[in-house]
């Protein structure tokens, strides 16, 4: 094989040695060749650089030999003949056997140029066979007619499972066509019509003045194309005819269609026209720019698609007599539109190879366009189309058979039917809306149906994506009655701002367009409208323009558009700013000359500031009220009688920093102290009092409202050389310059001194220099000053060596001490050994001396070890109750009771049932003096009921206890608690006075029976009960108790003191206030006022 255009070497093709030497070859297709063989294989390679000597297919038809081949390309077929008498046909493409001939002898294969005849020699002579049928097949939008026979015409549906009928013709036809009552045949310029039944009867013979190229049906009317003319006449009904067209200028008709209610076609000079078959006569017209090939009209009518001379396809839509260019293929050969189409118009283009689908729609925010569906589907060689159902393809080929294929947008649907992508560009909504789950699918959903206005679809998806806002838009586009209105706003809600424009430009609102722009700050764009649509718009959109292009900074182009749109509010105030900028002070400041706008002043003196013209800044900061402002210019310009003329008004201090510097060069140094104090300057101003006024007295008052560290040292060093060491080291302490004092004390030796202050310091403020204090300490310790070292080493935070010192201090009997010790101790919250040292100290067990207990409790509290500071509050209160000091005791439980409470602890019942006792003790002597006889004698009998916790005055307090019983009528108490007193035990201790007394109740003995004790209820359980029982025996409770009648307390008569926060019924404190005004618990003065009535007792029950 040589290759002559390259002129490279020969190139040999082998094979294998088992099909015998070569017979016959021949090319065929893109570089290929079919070998036949010797031993009867037939073989086809390629001839391709990347695949020489490929083998496509072989086969061995003729095992006993081949003797000839021959190939008719164009058929897809190959013919061998071989030794056994036969001659086998062989499809191209499939590289298989498709018929087989009997032709004994046979060899010199020859075929016709069609490729449907193949002639052999054989031994009874020249043999001629068909070996295929003429492609002769029509189709509409419901069946297919094809030749099945050399005079026979099968009628079948799309599914082609079955004829529907079949019509056996007298002569071979050249050419069908098949309506949906008729099927016709003919040749030349004959036509024989039959209707579609089983019978399939001839009902009527045409015969036209010149040659049939083509014939179209419907189901009563005929057209026949016959030399650039369409003869249109009925087929059964009462004859009418018209050729079509008339008008010669219109030119020949070059392709035509047919509906049930029109005739379409086209000429060669670019005319569409539209012949209206129920008026008879022509509706239409269309005029394009070249020749018409192709016309093809969807079921309707429509629609009508045409392939022009330039090869592209448009699709003509009657209705707006509108032009939409379709992106077809430039080898495009036919169209078809669908005759099952779904939601939206469907048609493809085809070529011999391949067929692109395009989904149509008429309605979007673009208007109405085409778009290419999927991938291109590749056709099978030989096969043509002839219909197009639901994206199914009926095909019809070489062989007369017909085939089907789907197309590739429709196959992804099938192989995925939740495949959003593919659903949504067939424009399936209904089922898209199925398929979309997730929210960016819904998005997708509702944003694809927006655009093409489907809003039902639109609204139900943007609904389920909760997007209010959308929502609403797209009602409001859908209740729009212009369509374009309706397209222009659906656009805009999808941010395709130029399409929106040109809709609503077309719609009857093309004020929407320039509302549009005007929201979307599209000034320009906007202007421009305006000025054909809304003139007067135009000076406020130009106002509009001219904020915009100031804000971003150009100015001139702003200042041009503030001037077109003079008149405007605020229009005067941004041609100022506008002047200013581009450098035309003068014209700006005299459009400024009337204005009363702080705000436009204070803009106007910024922007000359910054344009350096100073002095103008300087006048409208002014006039705006910006003191500060413009005595900073005046600084900057050194007009210094201007900037004393504004300080008064200005606060700002580097204005007085720069006004006392000015004062302070000229030598007016009191002007400039007060500047400089007024700057926040102290340093400057201490130093022109001590160098240059010798006033020392002012400067340590500035150094003492100001506290400036420099200052401070400035007038200490004053000081320390005028003999006054005190003051000077009591400034730096003061001021916080510790390490200079420190310094200061050492030299003077004033360490004592600096203790002394730096004590008072930590206290007022409660920090210190820690590096101070304990130089301090270390000094004190090494003067063996055991406490002032300790105390300094407590206030540096050295807590264990602070106790030591401290404990040692207080050995030799220093009070303060012991305290310090303790607040040290309690410090130390991490160091609970210091805690137990200082208490061990207290009690006494490293000296055999008790101190006061007191700090025992002070300690516990501080470290917040409640428990324990309740058992000590408890054991000081019992010593002093045994001492007889029953308020000393208790204000002791009190203070504890108080303290644990503020801490969030909840007081034991120790506490709670002592402080009660000697409570109760200390109000029976309050209203024995107010003389409230019962009230004394039911405390006095609690009392007496713990007598032995007041050995001191047992025999006093029982004496009390019998004379208020008697007073109060209490019999049966009075002759118990005179019994006890005639014990041996107390009977040597009664007063002689009360002697006699006593003794005559003792032998009166019990007379009349005592009344009972009034109940109230328990503030638990509501359960009734004496009213100075503090237990309730039903719910077990202990019961809080009345400040200031000794009861129990009730709920509903309950209110607080509010210093103690202690519970009292309400009307017994009240009744106690008329003539007492403290509480009797705290001592604290109350207001009958200040009290209130509590329903939530839950906090307080437990008091």
């Amino acid at each position: 094989m040589l290759r002559v255009s390259e002129g490279d070497e020969p190139v040999e093709l082998a094979f294998q040695p088992r099909y015998g030497q070569v017979a016959a070859y021949e090319w065929f297709g893109d570089g290929y060749i079919l070998l036949g063989f010797t031993a009867g294989f037939l073989v086809a390679v390629s001839t391709h650089p990347k695949e020489i000597g490929h083998e496509l297919f072989q086969l061995q038809p003729h095992p006993s030999g081949l003797k000839h081949m021959a190939i008719a390309a164009d058929a897809d077929l190959a013919a061998t003949a071989g030794a056994d008498g036969q001659i086998k046909l062989h499809s191209l493409t499939a590289g298989e056997t498709k018929r087989v001939l009997n032709a004994p002898g046979a060899t010199n294969l020859t075929w016709s140029s069609d490729g449907q005849l193949i002639s052999a020699s054989c031994t009874a002579g020249i043999a001629v066979f068909l070996a295929c049928l003429p492609t002769v097949a029509a189709a509409d939008s419901s069946r297919a007619a094809i030749l099945t026979s050399l005079s026979e015409v099968s009628v079948t549906e799309p599914n082609f499972q079955e004829p529907l009928s079949s019509v056996r013709l007298v002569v071979e036809p050249s050419w069908v066509a098949v309506g949906p009552a008729h099927v016709a045949a003919g040749m030349n310029n004959r036509a024989w019509f039959h209707r579609l039944s089983l019978s399939a009867e001839e009902v009527a013979t045409k015969e036209y003045l010149s040659r049939v190229s083509c014939l179209k049906l419907n189901s009563r009317v005929a057209a026949a194309l016959c030399a650039g003319r369409v003869h249109v006449h009925t087929i059964e009904d009462v004859a009418a005819e018209a050729v079509v067209p008339e008008d010669e200028s219109d030119g020949r008709v070059t392709a035509h269609e047919i509906t049930n209610e029109a005739l379409v076609y086209g000429t060669d000079v670019g005319v569409l026209a539209i012949f209206h078959l129920q008026q008879w006569r022509l509706v239409q017209r269309y005029r394009h720019s070249c020749a018409l090939k192709i016309v093809s009209t969807e079921a309707s009518g429509s629609r009508v698609a045409f392939l022009d001379d330039h090869h592209q396809v448009f699709i003509f839509c009657p209705l707006t007599e509108s032009v939409i260019a379709v992106d077809a293929s430039p080898s495009t050969e036919g169209i078809l539109w669908d005759s099952w189409p779904g939601e939206a118009a469907f048609l493809v283009t085809f070529d011999s190879q391949q067929a692109s689908g395009h989904v149509f729609l008429r309605d979007s925010v673009r208007g109405s366009y085409a778009e290419a569906v999927a991938s291109p589907t590749k056709l099978p060689n030989g096969q043509r189309p002839l219909w197009l159902a639901g994206g199914e393809m009926g095909l019809h080929g070489p062989d007369g058979r017909l085939n089907r294929i789907m197309l590739e947008g429709h196959a992804a649907v099938l192989r995925l039917p939740d495949s959003l992508d593919a659903l949504l560009s067939l424009r399936r909504y209904k089922e898209a809306w199925s398929a979309a789950v997730e929210r960016p699918q819904l998005k997708k959903l509702a944003e694809a149906a927006l655009y093409d206005m489907e809003f039902e679809v639109a609204l139900r998806a943007f609904r389920r994506l909760k997007d209010a806002g959308m929502v609403r838009a797209v009602e409001a586009a859908a209740e729009a009655e212009d369509r374009f209105e309706s397209a222009g706003m659906a656009a805009l809600c999808l941010g395709q701002y130029d399409i929106a424009e040109h809709a609503f430009l077309q719609s009857d609102r093309p004020s929407a367009a320039l509302e549009m722009r005007s929201s979307l700050l599209e000034w320009p764009r906007a202007l421009e409208l305006a000025a054909s649509l809304a003139p007067d718009q135009v000076p406020l959109l130009a106002k509009q323009f001219a904020q915009q292009l100031e804000f971003t900074g150009e100015h001139a182009q702003a200042l041009a558009q503030y001037e077109r749109a003079s008149g405007q509010v605020d229009c005067r105030a941004g041609l100022a700013r506008c002047a200013l900028r581009c450098g035309d002070v003068r014209r700006g400041l005299s459009l400024l000359d009337e204005t009363a706008s702080v705000d436009l002043l204070r803009e106007c003196a910024t922007i000359l500031e910054s344009g350096r013209h100073l002095p103008e800044a300087a006048s409208l900061a002014e006039r705006a009220g910006l003191y500060e402002r413009a005595a900073e210019l005046h600084v900057r310009l050194k007009n210094w009688p201007k900037v004393a003329q504004l300080l008064p008004r200005v606060t700002a201090p580097r204005v007085h920093a720069q006004f006392a510097k000015a004062k302070e060069a000229e030598g007016r140094y009191a002007e400039a102290v007060a500047a400089y104090v007024t700057a926040g300057d102290p340093e400057a101003a201490v130093r022109l009092l001590l160098e240059k006024l010798r006033r020392p007295e002012e400067a340590v008052k500035i150094v003492k409202e100001t506290r400036n560290p420099e200052a401070a040292k400035q007038v200490a060093r004053f000081l320390r050389s005028a003999g006054d060491a005190t003051s000077a080291l009591q400034l730096l302490v003061w001021c916080g310059c510790a390490s200079e004092a420190f310094e200061f004390a050492r030299q003077a030796g004033e360490m004592a001194l600096l203790g002394r202050l730096l004590a008072a310091e930590a206290a007022s403020d409660g920090a210190a220099p820690i590096a101070q204090l304990l130089e301090v300490a270390r000094h004190f310790e090494a003067e063996q000053d055991a406490f002032l070292a300790g105390k300094f080493l407590h206030l540096a935070g050295e807590s264990q060596r602070a106790v030591q010192l401290l404990l040692k201090a207080a050995a030799v009997g220093h009070k303060e001490a012991l305290e310090v010790a303790v607040e040290a101790a309690a410090a130390a919250q991490h160091e609970p050994h210091l805690a137990d040292q200082v208490i061990q100290f207290i009690c006494g067990d490293l000296d055999g001396v008790p101190k006061d207990f007191s700090l025992v409790l002070r300690l516990y509290l501080t470290r917040g070890q409640l428990e324990e500071a309740a058992q000590v509050a408890v054991l000081m209160a019992e010593e002093e109750q045994k001492a007889g000091n029953y308020r000393a005791a208790h204000d002791t439980l009190l203070t504890a009771h108080q303290q644990l409470r503020a801490r969030g602890g909840s007081p034991p019942e120790a506490l709670r049932s002592r402080l009660a006792l000697l409570h109760s003790y200390i109000l029976a002597r309050l209203h024995v003096r107010r003389g409230q006889h019962l009230m004394a004698a039911r405390l006095l009998s609690r009392v007496a009921a713990n007598i032995s916790k007041f050995p001191a005055h047992a025999v006093p307090i029982l004496t009390s206890a019998v004379i208020e019983c008697g007073r109060a009528g209490l019999a049966s108490t009075s002759f118990r608690l005179a019994s006890m007193l005639m014990r041996p035990m107390h009977r040597p201790h009664l007063d002689p006075k009360y002697k006699r007394k006593i003794e005559s109740v003792v032998r009166k003995g019990l007379r009349d029976p005592e009344a009972p004790e009034p109940t109230s209820p328990c503030p638990h359980c509501l359960q009734p009960l004496p009213e100075y029982e503090l237990a309730c025996s039903r719910c077990k409770n202990n019961l809080p108790f009345c400040i200031a009648t000794g009861k129990h307390v009730v709920r509903d008569d309950f209110t607080l003191c509010p210093h103690c926060e202690f519970p009292a019924i309400a009307s017994g404190f009240s009744e106690l206030l008329e003539t007492e005004n403290v509480c009797p618990m705290c001592g604290a003065e109350v207001e009958t006022a200040a009290l209130s009535t509590l329903e939530d007792l839950s906090e307080y029950l437990k008091v």
